[in-house]
């Protein structure tokens, strides 16, 4: 279920995947991944995964960034 905070839907998914396959099926459903603006939405990012079931197991949670050359 999404979350609205501050303007934004948020959605933690619980589904190991890879970047590419999260950023397609975050497409087929009209989203983003996402994309750490500024220290605000790195707060509501951080609250969102800790709260999330999985938090103190180590999961390693998607975001809309990449790295280029």
């Amino acid at each position: 279920m999404f979350e609205l905070r501050n303007g934004n839907c948020y959605l933690v998914g619980k589904l190991e995947t890879s970047w590419s396959t999260a950023r397609q099926i975050c497409s087929e459903a009209k989203a983003k991944l996402a994309v750490v603006e500024n220290a605000e939405q790195e707060a509501i990012l951080h609250d969102l995964t800790r709260s999330s079931y999985s938090y103190m197991s180590g999961i390693i949670y998607w975001v809309g960034a990449y790295a280029s050359a």
